[in-house]
């Protein structure tokens, strides 16, 4: 096998219809590697201008890794290849490359040996999968090469594995906010949500609108109206930068052309009170962005969305793995989930004896660092 690396801007067609084929067939898929997502995301957003791309090829295109070159974390002297550059950091909650199953090995040993020839002798490889195939190919590949391996950090994160056959979906649910897994006084508490919410926006009802357009406006709206639109409270809201506003509804579009998406509100009778959309790659749906009506937050609304999402899923995609990307931080939330997947940041040193000798002290250094910073903070 060979390698290609080239800046995420300069791929050309043919490279785009491999990519796409590749990203359908992955042994670990990853939305944010999908030529639909990353692509569009380097064309809109300027944060992505830097991305490079590592494409390992034969006769077909076998693997492909996003990174920056950069400094391996804040205070460090030096650079190395990292998946987490200021924008994927910011906007891709999983960084692990696309790999053929077909030759999952000889791919990932392709990919750590040319990593120091992508610009340093260390490699920070962030958000990576930390069990399954991809994460056996991982290790098994390092192992064999005698590339060191540090194991910074290990979380397990909300996962909704496939279960069962899949159902046809209606256009509009009863929304169900009923979690199996869950203990009985879990499950008593959320339907003391539900009634409450009930109180205040009326009747509940699920509304599908993955296949309409106007659901990207719609979506804005709402989250600009509530905290997130007000800047001094720290408010992200796309729709308070037009680039960001564009990205989002470029997304949408490439994903919802191939029957990729799934919008979803929850409504009342008079308010929508919680909206989620999410993006399918290689069989795996992925949660993107979701937002609730700031006036119901006190009935745990989003809360609730998240509940009936994950059972709508449940009940019209059974059959495909469903990965709502959260932040293992907020515990309440992942709760909801009713299975893990452990997400793992390593650091790498495949560049020779100063990459080893770095990742060698990196322990003791980082050690001494937090113990000074500690000391100062007394």
């Amino acid at each position: 096998m060979r390698t290609r690396t080239i800046r995420a801007d300069s791929v050309t067609e043919a490279d785009v219809e491999r990519w796409r084929a590749l990203a359908s067939r992955a042994v670990e898929p990853n939305v944010y590697l999908d030529p639909r997502w990353l692509l569009t995301s380097v064309r809109e957003h300027p944060d992505a201008a830097d991305l490079r791309l590592l494409f390992v090829e034969d006769d077909d295109l076998r693997g492909v890794l996003a990174y920056t070159v950069e400094r391996a974390w804040a205070d460090a002297p030096f650079r190395a290849v990292s998946t987490a550059g200021r924008f994927l950091a910011t906007h891709a909650e999983r960084h692990h490359p696309l790999v053929d199953p077909a030759a999952s090995h000889a791919v990932v040993e392709t990919m750590l040996t040319a990593l120091p020839d992508a610009g340093a002798g260390l490699a920070v490889l962030r958000k990576m999968p930390g069990d399954g195939p991809l994460w056996d190919a991982l290790t098994a590949s390092a192992d064999s090469l005698r590339i060191p391996m540090l194991e910074n950090i290990r979380r397990a994160a909300a996962y909704s594995a496939a279960t069962r056959d899949a159902v046809a979906p209606e256009d509009r649910l009863e929304p169900d906010f009923e979690l199996a897994h869950a203990s009985s006084r879990s499950r008593k508490r959320t339907r003391g949500y539900v009634r409450a919410l009930e109180r205040d926006a009326g009747e509940l009802r699920l509304l599908d609108r993955s296949d309409e357009p106007a659901f990207t406006e719609d979506f804005l709206a709402m989250q600009v109206a509530g905290w997130k639109g007000d800047a001094e409270r720290g408010g992200l809201a796309m729709r308070l930068d037009p680039v960001t506003e564009r990205w989002f509804s470029r997304i949408l579009t490439q994903f919802r052309a191939d029957g990729d998406v799934c919008a979803l509100e929850l409504q009342g009778e008079e308010d929508t009170v919680y909206s989620t959309v999410s993006l399918r790659s290689g069989g795996v749906w992925a949660g993107f962005l979701d937002t609730y009506h700031d006036g119901y937050a006190k009935h745990s609304a989003g809360t609730l969305g998240r509940i009936a999402e994950l059972n709508h899923l449940r009940r019209t995609s059974a059959d495909q793995p469903f990965d709502p990307n959260l932040d293992p931080f907020y515990a309440a939330s992942t709760n909801l989930y009713p299975d893990r997947r452990d997400r793992v940041d390593l650091i790498l040193a495949p560049g020779g004896l100063r990459a080893r000798a770095l990742l060698g002290v990196m322990p003791r250094a980082r050690a001494a660092r937090d113990t000074l910073r500690a000391r100062r903070s007394r």
